[in-house]
């Protein structure tokens, strides 16, 4: 059963939606600080979320827990927190901005994982 909710006063209602969570790590080791945004593939808003210590996260569609139900592509950003560096993602690009990364949100709990590969030193 779906219910649709209305949004935050933006006369758009909100599509149905799930609990996401998960980790990331690069080469096997939690990533702190990482941003990670799944854009749909599909009309509705992207839902994001940032890592705890642990590299966990739970997504946010707006103020509300949860991102709408379909399937996205995922982008995770990571800066360093030395304003005085260049502000390039230590993420590699193939995760960003030119993501290869996609997921499935299905109704329920969803926990998904991504263990990336190829850290940038």
């Amino acid at each position: 059963m779906s219910v649709l909710v209305a949004g935050c006063g933006s006369g758009e209602e909100t599509p149905p939606l799930a609990e996401v969570s998960g980790t990331v790590t690069i080469d096997g080791k939690p990533v702190s600080g990482a941003s990670v945004i799944f854009e749909p593939k599909f009309q509705a808003a992207s839902a994001s979320g940032g890592t705890d210590k642990d590299g966990k996260f739970t997504l946010m569609y707006g103020d509300i827990s949860g991102a709408a139900i379909g399937d996205y592509i995922v982008r995770v950003f990571h800066y360093g927190d030395d304003p005085e560096l260049p502000q390039e993602s230590l993420v590699p690009e193939s995760y960003g901005a030119a993501s290869t990364l996609t997921a499935t949100v299905k109704e329920g709990k969803n926990e998904i994982d991504f263990d990336l590969k190829g850290k940038k030193k």
